[in-house]
């Protein structure tokens, strides 16, 4: 039986990337996204299987997503995500891979291809940690476009005709048992109490007969039964990077640059004053009319924005619940920039936005003043494998490599020589 899918233990509402559902039609009635398919490709090849059937169902259904919306026609490494997203037999969790896709971006097929030598799951899985070369490809195209994703189904068997209403907004993937073939009806169909196994594109619908499915495995276009039951369906959104600036928008910078030049002068001076005193800053944030991205702009928090950007700061998660935007742990330090108490999972709840980035920022600086023993004489590279360790289930290379081009730095850079 093929493997690869393994259900995630809760779905959080942190999860929920896209706000709500819907979205500019791009296939009237959901209908006609065979012809952007990418060529087939099966994840079982060289007497091999790393059970990374998440990997490729998402790849299958970025490549779709990309050459409807753009006319790129690139296919992507699986490898490359299966190692980053610390994929290994019997599979993993698709909100981990969908995370790291989110984080870390993609790279092209051949810069890490499943290729003929690949014949061990030893050499499919390496290099591991992704070279700074690999990472850097996929910041690249993370430069180029955004990437989010968003649970259409996360437990619960779904309506097929919402399914097929979501197909009208782009391609979707998810969880299926793979695989029984009904020779009656000439479908694959779920067995009574079947669970969920592998995972696949979804592309098209015959409405009350089957769903068209793209596979990594052999026979890859498949038709499902219409009552199949999808208990768990991803759907992404994809959109160019604008790095262009409207008149209104240059004055929204302009503006908010004045604000936050008065914000960091009032740190300063609190820091000067009292050192080991929580700063406050007077100054609110950014108006919601201002883009989220404006914060990198600003020399004496990219660094912080950069992380807080990474966390996925974003209504309805920990992050945001919390007034938390670098995800710090509660500590006896912590509690000094201000924390007031900490969550069920150990991060710190600080009153207000404002003193939770006042935190962070002062995190930094103790770490760039090489006043903390764990960052001493640190690089962007060690600071995180301190700050987000892998034993935490994190990737530290990969974060710091997307820190490091928010802020236009080197991995290797040390962070005392660096403007945070």
């Amino acid at each position: 039986m093929p493997r690869g899918f393994i259900p995630p233990a809760k779905v959080e509402e942190k999860e929920y990337k896209l706000g709500s559902l819907g979205g500019p039609v791009l296939q009237p009635n959901g209908h006609g996204w065979e012809q952007f398919l990418p060529p087939a490709e099966n994840q079982d090849l060289n007497a091999i299987d790393p059970c990374d059937c998440v990997s490729f169902g998402s790849s299958h259904q970025t490549s779709t997503m990309m050459n409807r919306l753009f006319g790129v026609k690139d296919t992507y490494s699986e490898r490359f995500l299966a190692i980053g997203s610390h994929t290994r037999p019997p599979g993993v969790d698709p909100q981990t891979v969908y995370e790291f896709e989110r984080k870390s971006g993609f790279i092209p097929d051949a810069s890490l291809p499943f290729s003929p030598d690949i014949n061990t799951l030893e050499k499919y899985y390496s290099p591991d940690p992704l070279t700074p070369d690999l990472l850097a490809q996929g910041q690249n195209w993370l430069s180029q476009y955004s990437f989010q994703h968003q649970w259409v189904a996360s437990g619960s068997t779904v309506d097929p005709l919402v399914l097929a209403n979501e197909l009208q907004y782009g391609v979707l993937a998810g969880a299926v048992y793979a695989w029984a073939f009904d020779d009656e009806k000439q479908l694959y169909v779920r067995p009574p109490g079947a669970q969920d196994c592998h995972w696949v594109t979804i592309f098209d619908y015959e409405p009350n007969v089957c769903f068209y499915i793209f596979d990594s495995y052999e026979n890859n276009i498949k038709k499902l039964d219409w009552l199949f039951g999808f208990s768990y369906v991803k759907r992404v959104l994809i959109a160019k990077v604008d790095n262009s600036l409207t008149p209104a928008k240059k004055n929204a910078i302009l503006a908010w640059l004045a604000a936050a030049a008065q914000w960091c002068y009032q740190v300063i001076v609190a820091l000067k004053s009292n050192p080991d005193a929580p700063v406050v800053p007077s100054v609110p944030p950014p108006p919601d009319s201002i883009p989220p991205e404006i914060p990198s702009m600003i020399p004496v928090s990219n660094f912080a924005a950069a992380i807080q950007d990474y966390e996925g700061y974003v209504p309805s998660s920990r992050s945001y619940r919390n007034c938390n935007p670098g995800n710090l742990r509660f500590t006896e330090l912590t509690s000094q920039l201000g924390a007031t108490g900490k969550d069920a999972d150990g991060f710190c709840i600080f009153p207000t936005y404002q003193v939770g980035l006042a935190a962070l920022c002062k995190f930094i600086v103790l770490a760039k003043s090489d006043k903390l023993k764990e960052y001493h004489n640190c690089t962007i590279k060690s600071f995180f494998q301190a700050y987000a360790p892998s034993g935490d289930r994190n990737d530290p290379l990969a974060y710091a490599a997307y820190v490091a081009l928010k802020i236009g730095a080197k991995v290797d850079d040390m962070l005392k020589n660096i403007l945070v």
